[in-house]
């Protein structure tokens, strides 16, 4: 085997690898402090840390909250690209009218993503 067919095989096999590699990089999971009770198409979501993780189905998603290993809440939501990137994760709610608060998105820190709860 020739050095020049060698340096293919080997470029060749670290393209394979960093194409394999791409999926892995995606994130799925975040971990959130809920500071006041938030609900969430008709379910409640109590103050805590939660771990959120969600499942995607371009561009759905099903969204699991998860306290203490127990799951709290599931429910769907959007991802969502930005234009702009989060350097933080955060959650964003809207104060009702009678003091309540609805959670709309969570912006995944790190990206350009946000995933939308639609009510």
């Amino acid at each position: 085997m020739t050095k020049q067919m060698k340096w293919k095989i080997s470029v060749l096999t670290l393209a394979v690898l960093l194409m394999a590699s791409v999926p892995a990089l995606a994130k799925d999971s975040v971990t959130v402090t809920v500071t006041h009770p938030l609900s969430l198409r008709g379910g409640q979501v109590a103050p805590g840390d939660y771990k959120v993780s969600w499942v995607t189905h371009s561009p759905d998603a099903t969204v699991t909250f998860k306290h203490v290993d127990k799951v709290a809440a599931t429910t769907d939501a959007r991802l969502v690209d930005r234009d702009e990137k989060y350097s933080n994760t955060a959650v964003v709610y809207r104060t009702n009218s009678d003091g309540t608060r609805t959670l709309t998105e969570i912006r995944i820190g790190g990206t350009k993503q946000a995933l939308v709860f639609e009510q």
